[in-house]
């Protein structure tokens, strides 16, 4: 009896040795994998440093062109100064959006699009803000289609525009949103005016916006002045050309005409006529 409980000791000992050695090369074999792994995403990891270092250093990736399009008035130098680009510089360290922010600062640029061109080639496409009147700001100033004054006007660059009489420059930056949307009233009485004919019989001078009276158009050398106030600008211009009409067959010349809609009376017209001289 007391060899058979021995004998079953010794089979357990023996069997759990058996266990632990299978445990020893299972983990032994872990263990290995695990080197292997590490081994190869450390290789893999110093591969793609080595491939990273080389992108950014090689000379393969210099910049040697600036293609620009779209540059009318805004200079390729003037933009690559403030963009601080420089050929020989590694093409993937140029940060697109900051270029693009930084180019944006030009005055005669609306946007600008970067992109990259491999190896070597930076492709720069410019879209220049249009002028489509002059505005008087305590100096003339470019307008955009949308009544934004965006560039004041130097020396010797183009000034045949349409000019609107604007508020004192202060007055301004204290109401841009009213102004900008009474520069667009402007535009478009003065698209209005042209489409209607009338510039045959006396051309249009100027402008003038005024936050109370609206717009206020100035024709012909005598400066007859058109108060219009704002909107239905088609249908007030048909009736100052039947004004002008009458005015001519009765030989008289107005100095005033009241386009504008005020109060109780829309529709409401209103010509003032220049003094004759008394014969002598």
């Amino acid at each position: 009896m007391t060899r058979g409980r021995k004998n079953i000791r010794q089979s357990d000992r023996a069997a759990s040795r058996a266990n632990t050695a299978r445990l020893v090369r299972k983990a032994g074999t872990l263990l290995l994998v695990f080197a292997i792994l590490a081994t190869v995403v450390v290789g893999a990891l110093n591969g793609v440093l080595q491939i990273r270092k080389w992108f950014l250093t090689s000379p393969t990736f210099a910049m040697e062109e600036f293609a620009f399009e779209g540059l009318a008035r805004a200079r390729e130098a003037e933009l690559l100064s403030m963009s601080e680009l420089r050929k020989g510089d590694n093409i993937f360290e140029v940060e697109l959006e900051a270029v693009v922010a930084l180019m944006r600062q030009h005055p005669w640029v609306r946007d600008v699009t970067v992109e990259r061109e491999l190896p070597r080639k930076l492709a720069i496409q410019v879209f220049e803000n249009e002028p489509v009147a002059l505005v008087e700001l305590g100096g003339l100033y470019y307008l955009d289609v949308d009544g934004h004054p965006f560039k004041k006007v130097a020396p010797g660059e183009q000034v045949d525009f349409p000019i609107i009489g604007g508020p004192p420059r202060e007055a301004f930056g204290e109401n841009v949103e009213e102004y900008e949307a009474l520069f667009r009233e402007a535009l478009r009485a003065s698209e209005a005016f042209r489409q209607s004919g009338l510039e045959r019989r006396a051309a249009l001078s100027q402008i003038d916006v005024d936050r109370e009276d609206g717009v206020t158009l100035f024709l012909g050398s005598g400066a007859l002045a058109v108060k219009l106030g704002r909107g239905e600008y088609e249908a007030k211009f048909t009736k100052l050309g039947a004004i002008l009409a009458e005015l001519d067959r009765r030989g008289e010349r107005a100095e005033i005409v009241r386009l504008e809609s005020r109060g109780s009376t829309p529709g409401r017209v209103a010509v003032q006529t220049a003094q004759r001289d008394a014969p002598p």
